[in-house]
């Protein structure tokens, strides 16, 4: 499920908000593996590679927790990288 900052630092705390909205919602998520947006890739005349990738729809398992079901979203995504 998605979050709101970079994986790269560290932060404590979890944002599940995606996986909540999934599993009430019966939906799957897709995830998204997106690269190309460092600091030197930005400032004037900068035309940075930004590449994105899609892998496939993964619906939450029955009785499968939040963080469950982020973990196997996130693990998804970074193999797409």
């Amino acid at each position: 499920a998605p979050r709101a900052f970079d994986r790269g630092k560290h932060h404590p705390q979890r944002h599940l908000g995606a996986a909540h909205i999934c599993m009430e919602g019966g939906v799957p998520a897709l995830p998204l593996s997106l690269s190309g947006f460092s600091a030197a890739t930005r400032g004037p005349g900068a035309r940075p590679c930004v590449r994105i990738e899609i892998g496939r729809a993964i619906a939450p398992e029955s009785g499968e927790s939040p963080a469950a079901f982020t973990a196997r979203v996130e693990a998804a995504a970074s193999r797409g990288r």
